[in-house]
């Protein structure tokens, strides 16, 4: 009874709509879906499956970016693979071990759940598979929780030893495996909230108790002798926070080896951290999956380099190339630059490919000499009178993000104030 209460609840949130029983995983009729715009548009960010919970309306579009034909990328398949023969090409100088790897969405691990028909969908490591390594490989749907938009926590152990093969062939990854599970304690953690429950993402009836009921049980990995050192207090302050994730620092003494290896990624980084103490004496997390530090390897000094994002970021990669002195960071821009009344009217708001404001500092130049220079939340707006300038004015805005630390041109622009 308790079951049918549940859907029942769901049921009535969303207007009687027939849906799937979540804990059953009774499969309905599939819908067809044109307008994937539309079928959202009343959601936030939880859309209900068959059997799963899915994320929806994200800044990084996962579910149009691999259903919709109508969605229209945004990398650039070329700059990326530049991009990452140049980091392959930095480490090798630097004898470093490195890889990159691609962590499947949800939606394509549990395609068969959706609610809607679909193809095979679209990938974006489809076309870069000679730069990157698709953990598709070793995920499969079990690997996932219904109510998270992260594979789970006893999935990084598999993702672990196939990266461990990776960087270091000389075993396979049945032998790390079994390493890593001499070392490690899986424990089962009841009433999970995975963050498509929470009240930002969470699309339906606001019912508690409801969203309690379908608190899942999951596992939680720990070392089986955690004699962990957190070093965070000596992490120095520029490498200390990106992308307002805090860095982490960790030393294990009872580790495997006595290697170091700097983590370089989003929040699925989180689920091998753990296991990666087992192998790795000491480890350094970055969150960072866009741009490309060299003063961090510079400092941190790494024998190994991982860098691993989830599937749905590749459509917005920056694709730096390592040794440019400007980064082209591929920058949004809407700026408006307008004369009245004698006086230059300049307004910019900076976002980036997720449509999220760009912070840095914000340079203008004004006949090639720096008239302004200030912070900016992905705003700036300044006035000049004209007059001070002569009869042709050259405007120049260049922005330097706070993770980058470089130069990027993002606007030029010439104006004849007589005109």
């Amino acid at each position: 009874m308790a079951k049918f209460n549940i859907i029942k609840r769901i049921q009535d949130a969303i207007s009687n709509e027939n849906i799937l029983d979540m804990l059953d995983g009774d499969v309905l009729p599939k819908k067809t879906v044109t307008d994937y715009e539309e079928y959202f548009k009343d959601l936030k960010h939880t859309l209900l499956g068959n059997g799963a919970l899915f994320l929806v309306n994200d800044s990084t579009n996962e579910i149009r970016q691999h259903y919709d034909n109508t969605y229209q990328k945004t990398i650039d398949y070329d700059q990326f693979i530049k991009s990452q023969e140049s980091k392959q090409d930095y480490f090798t100088d630097k004898n470093i071990q490195y890889d990159f790897f691609v962590v499947p969405d949800k939606s394509v691990l549990l395609q068969e759940k959706l609610p809607f028909k679909t193809s095979y969908p679209k990938r974006h490591v489809d076309f870069l598979l000679d730069v990157v390594c698709d953990l598709l490989e070793v995920l499969d749907e079990k690997d996932t929780d219904v109510t998270d938009t992260l594979i789970n926590r006893e999935a990084g152990i598999k993702i672990t030893a196939f990266i461990l093969s990776r960087l270091h062939d000389e075993e396979d990854s049945d032998y790390y495996l079994e390493q890593l599970f001499n070392r490690l304690n899986i424990e089962s953690v009841d009433k999970y909230k995975g963050d498509l429950l929470s009240d930002k993402n969470w699309s339906y009836v606001d019912d508690d108790e409801l969203k309690e009921e379908l608190y899942i049980s999951t596992k939680r990995v720990t070392l089986v002798e955690d004699k962990t050192i957190n070093l965070k207090e000596e992490i120095p302050e520029i490498f200390s926070v990106c992308n307002n994730r805090e860095s982490e620092h960790i030393k294990n003494p009872k580790s495997m080896t006595d290697k170091k290896l700097l983590i370089l990624g989003d929040a699925s980084s989180q689920r091998i951290i753990t296991p990666l103490e087992a192998y790795y004496e000491e480890i350094f997390y970055y969150n960072d999956c866009r741009y490309f530090n060299e003063e961090l390897i510079e400092w941190y000094k790494p024998d190994d380099v991982v860098e691993i994002i989830t599937e749905r970021y590749l459509d917005t990669a920056y694709c730096p190339i390592i040794g440019e002195e400007i980064i082209q960071i591929p920058v949004v821009n809407d700026i408006k630059i307008t004369i009245n009344n004698g006086k230059l009217n300049i307004d910019a708001k900076f976002n980036d490919l997720r449509n999220m404001p760009v912070k840095g500092e914000c340079m203008l130049y004004i006949n090639k000499q720096l008239v302004d220079q200030r912070d900016t939340n992905g705003l700036y707006n300044k006035q000049y009178r004209l007059e001070t300038f002569g009869d042709k004015i050259e405007v120049e805005l260049k922005l330097k993000s706070d993770i980058t630390k470089k130069d990027v041109l993002v606007h030029k622009q010439y104006i004849r104030p007589t005109n």
